[in-house]
């Protein structure tokens, strides 16, 4: 039997799991901890797993595990912390990038967002959760189903995460660290999720060229202008985030230079499989927006990525792109919160 723990990265999933872990041990006898958030995670941690129990930590779970927990009817955990305290463990921590860094914690908001709407799932946010762990640890084992008493509970509380001196990240400090353009990428990225409890579907997103990759070279991210010299060819990718279902009007802006301008461009966006595509006559060049529009009627378990191509061999010329605008067709024109 699996346990899912689904959240925000950072030291309250982490402490989550544990106490998770501690409790299902303590009722049924032995629990492994470990993470997967595809069926196929999944299915080698039910093949490898040396116990009947684990408890898997799930940071962007995709559509066919979310199917399989609603068709299954077992409950989980989704914990919710500040997405600062996130992105500062994912940096300082996991040690990413903070554009690797942005696109984790960005389709783990969007999956967050399907998850915490489900029937089954227990919501518990970083406070008041931790401000009392000993309740918390009541309410999750009567949610997962425990038959644990108040005592063990106090036990296993005093053992798993109350006497933990593990370092505490200062995310505020650590935010505040970053310079203006770091924290716009992450800012337009991850704004329409700042109340991950209540949000059903967030407002504009804007994608920033950094989350993108060049399109020959597909681990190189996006720095600046692309030469279009060579043959047609993909020139840029991403930004490889899941978004939430709902119909999205995604708007590329890109700067063209007047020896590119007599290219047609083709702007396509896939999840998994091919979802929408244009054709990009830039005229005289310059700034130049795209539009597309594509439908996810459900989460998927691939990300969402646009790619760009030139039609035709070129003998000079370059592109840039300036940022990508996503936005669900019902929030056209609302704002949203900032993240810091």
């Amino acid at each position: 039997m699996l346990f899912f723990v689904i959240g925000i990265p950072g030291r309250f999933a982490e402490d989550c799991g544990t106490l998770t872990a501690a409790l299902v041990r303590q009722k049924l006898g032995a629990a492994e901890s470990t993470s997967g958030n595809t069926l196929e995670d999944i299915a080698r941690i039910a093949l490898s797993r040396g116990t009947g129990f684990a408890v898997v930590a799930a940071r962007y779970p995709g559509g066919r595990v979310i199917r399989a927990l609603t068709e299954a009817g077992r409950p989980f955990l989704v914990v919710l912390d500040d997405l600062r305290s996130g992105l500062a463990y994912l940096v300082c921590r996991q040690e990413l990038s903070l554009a690797a860094a942005v696109q984790t914690l960005a389709s783990g908001c969007a999956s967050i967002v399907c998850c915490a709407a489900m029937p089954q799932a227990l919501v518990l946010r970083a406070e008041p959760a931790r401000e009392d762990w000993a309740a918390t640890g009541v309410t999750i084992a009567h949610h997962l189903q425990l038959d644990v008493s108040q005592r063990e509970i106090a036990d296993v509380v005093r053992c798993a995460v109350a006497s933990s001196d593990r370092e505490t990240l200062d995310a505020s400090a650590w935010w505040h660290g970053l310079d203006k353009s770091e924290r716009a990428i992450a800012g337009g990225a991850l704004d329409a999720y700042r109340d991950l409890a209540t949000t059903r579907s967030p407002g504009t997103i804007t994608w920033a060229s950094e989350l993108f990759f060049t399109g020959d070279r597909p681990q190189q991210r996006v720095t600046g202008e692309i030469d279009i010299t060579g043959r047609g060819r993909c020139l840029l990718s991403g930004p490889r985030i899941l978004l939430p279902p709902a119909t999205w009007s995604l708007t590329a802006a890109l700067d063209i230079s007047p020896d590119a301008a007599e290219h047609g461009f083709v702007l396509e966006a896939s999840a998994g499989a091919a979802l929408s595509r244009t054709v990009i006559r830039p005229g005289a060049g310059g700034l130049v927006e795209a539009n597309l529009s594509i439908a996810l009627a459900e989460l998927s378990d691939e990300p969402v990525e646009l790619r760009l191509y030139n039609e035709r061999p070129a003998f000079g010329g370059h592109v840039s792109l300036h940022h990508v605008t996503a936005v669900p067709q019902h929030a056209a024109g609302e704002g949203v919160p900032e993240i810091g």
